[in-house]
């Protein structure tokens, strides 16, 4: 969450669903914003140049305001694993899967080929 990555025990936390919660409606709420400023905007005698320039511009605002609560909430979550200890109590286990290699499309042509290719240079 947040870009933290939380164990499977703690992932319904109630601190946790505040946070998700209150992200979502800050965020939510600053995009219906600048969309009412954005539709207000239209009814304007604004130039069209002045109107691409402003919708540009509040765009940006949009995305460095939302980044910028990510960050905040990225934070507080990160504080809130440390202050619980939630590292401690989970066992970390470690798993691979090598089946991937299998289904490789590199690895499933013969590596002669490239003798080939080498040939052709010489």
């Amino acid at each position: 969450m947040f870009g933290v990555s939380i164990p499977e025990p703690y992932v319904q936390h109630q601190q946790l669903r505040i946070f998700k919660k209150r992200y979502s409606i800050l965020v939510g709420s600053i995009a219906v914003a600048f969309l009412l400023g954005q539709i207000l905007l239209l009814f304007t005698s604004i130039q069209e140049e002045q109107f691409v320039l402003l919708s540009f511009i509040l765009l940006y605002v949009v995305l460095l305001i939302s980044a910028g609560l990510y960050m905040f909430y990225y934070i507080k979550t990160k504080k809130l694993k440390k202050q619980e200890n939630w590292e401690v109590h989970v066992k970390t286990v470690y798993v691979m899967d090598l089946s991937i290699r299998d289904r490789d499309e590199v690895l499933s042509y013969c590596h002669l080929h490239f003798l080939y290719y080498q040939l052709l240079l010489f």
